[in-house]
């Protein structure tokens, strides 16, 4: 097909003699407000044989059993039923008319006039969960869900239901019992594209066999589940419901970019940010897709993209990152920590570098092979990417004062970024294994924490030239919580700890707050003499292993149980961060792939600062790339999170840095150029 702006549509007859016969023809459209027909969203993965045929123009197509059992509920019996499904109506074997075909999902689903959503081969128990579900959306305005479900809207964290734990626990039993837990498994949850089909979508039905439920029904019944799911304590039936999550997932996700697309003009920082979160997680035959499945929801005002599939995996990635919101996409590329990939003695999991590759001299990054990944460029792939924890729970907040800039560069793996080094790690806190439960009692992990602490707050260190009149404990204070008292929302996580929860009367977030917090854990885990401090240290002598019943201690205090929640919080923080001092003696949590010796940089118009490590030669086909920086990710860097180099140019610490303007700005910016491979 080579014709733009032109589909094939699938005319699925009727019904013959032969009841098990499928036939139709494919027909060619142009995509315009005249083109009536339903859009099919469907899983290859689940039945993925081709096992089955449809008869198109009197030939025989060879398609799966999932699809065919879909055509077989949808063709009717006296009339032609117009419909687009991609194994058929795009001709999966020529790459260019993929590619092309690829390029107008999104309006191809955003203008069918249905999209009819494929679950599964129909079965008695997907009868029953279909069933259950609309019964339970009739119903959940008992449970305080509204009846406005279906308009744009955006759910913050998890529902909210009228229910006590124990009306929680019996609904989750009783949908296990009618099967809901096997239909939140089907692959369709799951897949890439169904983020855009559903998001997009003007209207969708979801159908098992003949057996149909609106979307709006599902939506209703699965918010209800979701508010139950979270009031439930661990078990077996909390277990077989784990498939609600990205059940519960893609509802939300098409509540809000509906809203975003009618209120934010599909803002592409904002929009490139909320998809990728979504992309990361599904599963897709190839990996390309987890790109071009984002295309036509991630708009940028620059020049756009097509899908390309003879590019690797790697180059899609790198242009998707270039020309969509780079500033954004290299905060997610900071949050990942990837698997082990070794390019000449360097490697992308520092943790596992070889003892040569410690310092920069003389490290050797060869950019050449088409399948190397630069820093800057997000890891989309599961399998790939270990970890997407951002540091302090995303919750870092830091100037965005000035335009951020990225240059052209005609290796197109490089990227130039303007913004300069404002400090480097001197030390940085240990490296320990957190698997087993409860590892914040164990004495491997408390005693050193302890002795870290204890060594910052008596050589209470202050930066060269710093005006900060805060006492040395509050800065400790508030690095570990990532900003709490000065970047609004920091206190997201903290407040959600269990006995932290009780200090609501002090304003969480506020400095009183954290000030009440932080004298409980000094008090009972940083002395000696505390009852945290005490109860670990006993266990560890008598050779016992963390005692499971902590939190529950009734001979405790109620500011030892808030020390030891706090201490269960620094256990989580710590997994996916460091806590580090600077050349300058600042302190700040980076991401744990970070070591002494790598940089502090600021990019303009970056949300944070970021750690970066100097790579002193770059090969591109045997030529060499002058001294480059890999980025490591984003970090909390204590007294740089509030425009304060902005605002305070020329002044203490912040006196030696150059600044410049850039013609057309409103402010200045940073000078300096940074290369990032």
């Amino acid at each position: 097909m080579s014709r733009q702006g032109y589909i094939r549509l699938l005319h699925l007859k009727p019904v013959t003699t032969d009841p098990s016969e499928l036939r139709g023809s494919l027909v060619l459209h142009r995509l315009n407000e005249h083109c009536v027909y339903e859009a099919i969203s469907y899983a290859w993965g689940e039945f993925s044989s081709f096992n089955q045929v449809i008869l198109i123009n009197g030939k025989v197509l060879r398609i799966t059993d999932n699809l065919y059992a879909a055509l077989m509920a949808y063709c009717g019996s006296h009339r032609v039923r117009v419909l687009w499904a991609d194994a058929i109506c795009i001709n999966q074997a020529d790459a260019a008319e993929k590619a092309q075909q690829v390029a107008l999902m999104a309006e191809i689903y955003s203008m069918a006039k249905l999209v009819q959503v494929w679950l599964t081969l129909p079965s008695e128990w997907t009868t029953v969960a279909m069933k259950y579900l609309k019964d339970l959306s009739a119903r959940a305005d008992r449970f305080g869900i509204s009846k406005d479900v279906g308009n744009p809207r955006v759910v913050i964290g998890w529902p909210t239901v009228d229910m006590t734990t124990s009306e929680a626990e019996k609904l989750i039993h009783d949908a296990n019992e009618h099967h809901v837990d096997f239909l939140l498994y089907r692959h369709w949850f799951n897949r890439v594209w169904v983020v855009q089909e559903v998001a997009l979508a003007k209207d969708l039905v979801v159908s098992c066999g003949h057996t149909t439920l609106a979307w709006t029904d599902l939506a209703r019944s699965l918010e209800v589940l979701r508010g139950a799911y979270r009031k439930i304590p661990s078990g077996i039936d909390r277990a077989r419901m784990e498939g609600l999550k990205p059940a519960w997932a893609l509802v939300k996700h098409r509540d809000e970019w509906r809203m975003v697309d009618q209120h934010l003009d599909r803002d592409h920082h904002f929009s490139t940010n909320m998809v990728a979160d979504q992309m990361r997680n599904k599963a897709c035959t190839d990996d390309r897709d987890r790109v071009y499945a984002m295309l036509a929801m991630t708009k940028s005002p620059h020049i756009g993209m097509e899908p390309d599939y003879t590019r690797t995996v790697a180059e899609a990635y790198t242009e998707f990152t270039r020309r969509y919101s780079p500033n954004t996409q290299i905060y997610w590329a900071g949050l990942a920590r990837r698997q082990r990939t070794t390019y000449q003695g360097t490697s992308e999991d520092p943790e596992h570098t070889r003892p040569e590759a410690e310092g920069s001299e003389g490290l050797t990054l060869d950019i050449t092979d088409r399948d190397y990944l630069p820093s800057w460029v997000p890891e989309f792939r599961p399998e790939r990417n270990l970890e997407w924890v951002p540091p302090g729970g995303g919750t870092y907040r830091a100037a965005q004062l000035a335009p951020i800039w990225f240059l052209s560069h005609p290796i197109d793996k490089i990227m130039l970024a303007t913004g300069t080094v404002i400090d480097a790690i001197a030390h940085r806190s240990w490296n320990y294994d957190m698997k087993a439960p409860y590892c914040f009692q164990e004495p491997a992990f408390f005693f050193p924490l302890v002795e870290i602490l204890n060594d910052l707050l008596s050589a209470a260190p202050q930066p060269h030239g710093s005006t900060n009149p805060e006492p040395f404990s509050i800065q400790l204070a508030k690095t570990l919580t990532s900003g709490i008292a000065d970047c609004e929302g920091a206190e997201s996580i903290l407040k959600n700890y269990y006995f932290i929860k009780d200090l609501t009367h002090l304003g969480p977030g506020s400095l009183p707050w954290l000030k009440a917090i932080w004298h409980a854990f000094s008090t009972h885990c940083l002395s000696p003499t505390g009852e945290i401090y005490q109860l670990i240290l006993l266990r560890a002598l008598s050779g016992k292993g963390p005692d499971y019943t902590f939190a529950g201690n009734a001979m405790l205090s109620p500011d030892a149980h808030l020390a030891h929640s706090f201490l269960n919080y620094l256990a989580n923080i710590l997994i996916p961060n460091r806590l580090f001092a600077t050349a300058f003696k600042r302190i700040g949590l980076a991401p744990r792939m970070a070591r002494p010796g790598d940089m502090l940089v600021l990019i303009n118009g970056c949300d944070m600062p970021y750690v970066a490590r100097s790579v002193s030669k770059v090969k591109y086909k045997e030529k060499e790339v002058e001294p480059a920086l890999q980025i490591i990710g984003p970090c909390y860097l204590h007294g740089v999170m509030k425009g304060e180099i902005f605002k305070d140019r020329g002044k203490g610490e912040w006196a030696g840095l150059k600044w410049t303007r850039h013609e057309g700005d409103k402010v200045d910016s940073l000078r300096g150029c940074l290369v990032l491979v």
